[in-house]
This record gives structure tokens, sequence and C-alpha cells, in this order.
């Protein structure tokens, strides 16, 4: 099932997955400014998922693009329908987003932010 929302900036967003219920809950509970700036996000049989995301021990992952400035310009978020804590990843990569908003993409510190994202926006604390 693919749904599509059109969000107050006229930008389509993508959901795709069986069950899109975490994906607009955790959408309803998020800023605007990261909203914008995602273009789709997909849970996908894991096998696919990792086409999309080569870290074998990855449930989901992030890719983002940037402006010639340097300024995110848009991102695709992909999950694995294997995450035994959907939620939290859903949650978990929005802070990424959260995080590259201001920041220009550090690992490190944005899988800290990450956490912190996902452990105060779940309702599932890992």
């Amino acid at each position: 099932m693919i749904k599509t929302i059109i969000l107050i900036l006229m930008i389509s967003l993508t959901i795709s997955s069986p069950d899109s219920s975490p994906i607009s809950q955790a959408l309803s509970n998020t800023d605007p400014d990261i909203k914008e700036k995602i273009l789709s996000i997909k849970i996908l049989p894991d096998e696919e998922f990792h086409q999309f995301c080569t870290n074998p021990l990855a449930v989901g992952c992030t890719k983002l693009w940037w402006d010639n400035s340097e300024k995110l310009k848009f991102t695709k978020i992909y999950i694995s329908d294997d995450s035994p804590y959907l939620e939290n990843t859903i949650y978990h990569e929005l802070g990424h987003v959260k995080f590259s908003l201001n920041n220009k993409f550090n690992p490190d510190d944005s899988e800290r932010f990450a956490n912190n994202y996902a452990n105060k926006y779940s309702s599932i604390i890992i």
C-alpha cells in the first residue's frame, strides 16, 4: 500500500508500508521543518532494505542530500520490516533528519542525537 500525503508547503511525501499507521503517527508528532525535508519513508522487506542500507546490523537508515551551500535539501528514510522496535526506529531516523537540519552529517553526533530523539518521542524506550 502506498499513501501520499501533501504537506502544507506542497511537498509530496510518499509512505510505503504494509501498515502506515506507525509512520503516520510519528509524522503527526514531528516538527514541520523535519517533515518538509522528507521525500519518502519506506518500510521494506529485510532483503530489499539492505539493497539501500548496506550496514548488515541496521534496521533503519536515512539517506541525506545536500545543496551547494551544504544545507539539507531532502532525505529518504528506509526501515526494515524486520525491525523489532518499529516505532522507535522511525523516530530514530526522524532524529537524524532533525540533527541534519542544523549540522553537517557527523555519524557519531548524529547517532547520539537520533537515539535521544527516539527515546524522547517514542513510547518504546530502548
